[in-house]
């Protein structure tokens, strides 16, 4: 019985402790109207959509074994059906996330306590003065296309490097293995 008693009382105690003040909360609504958040989470999702897609039609032809062996008309073909294939895995998978993405849901497990957690009341008044001036307006209508881009531009200038070190690591602990499979059978 004690331990149920203390067990409430922490709870309790923890969503009391998790409570917004209203005057706070109040703020965090006007700042998620202000920045359109819920538009620009889809701009954002639609711009991720796109880039997969991108990825996936550059990436193609690199994952199909000896597609370098097919003659240019089979290639073209494997290319083009690749590339139909891409799209219609991004254009399913992004309908799916959108039927099972609720951005009310979202913005109070996700967003609302993440600014409840970072930002004071005085943080959230100078955001929300800021995100009305027409540079806050400016930002927010090109946030999504900003990081799209962004991570374009990083991925394009990342991934062969990366690519170099997964190799170089994978190869080092394949030695490994190999010796260790070799003291094994020893």
């Amino acid at each position: 019985m004690r331990l149920c008693t203390a067990f409430l009382i922490l709870t309790f105690t923890a969503n009391a402790q998790d409570a917004i003040p209203p005057s706070k909360r109040a703020l965090i609504d006007e700042l998620i109207k202000v920045t359109d958040l819920a538009a620009t989470t889809r701009k954002t999702m639609d711009m991720m959509a796109n880039q997969v897609g991108a990825n996936f039609n550059e990436n193609f032809s690199k994952m199909i074994p000896d597609m370098d062996k097919l003659p240019a008309d089979k290639r073209e073909k494997a290319v083009t059906l690749g590339k139909e294939m891409g799209q219609r895995i991004v254009k399913r998978m992004f309908e799916e996330m959108n039927k099972i993405m609720d951005f009310k849901e979202m913005s109070e497990t996700v967003y609302i306590p993440l600014y409840n957690k970072f930002y004071t009341e005085g943080d959230l008044r100078g955001l929300i003065a800021f995100y009305k001036t027409p540079t806050g307006v400016k930002f927010v209508k090109v946030m999504p296309e900003l990081m799209a881009e962004t991570t374009r531009l990083t991925q394009q200038s990342m991934t062969p490097k990366l690519m170099k070190v997964v190799m170089e690591i994978m190869q080092d602990e394949q030695k490994k293995m190999q010796e260790e499979m070799q003291k094994l059978q020893d």
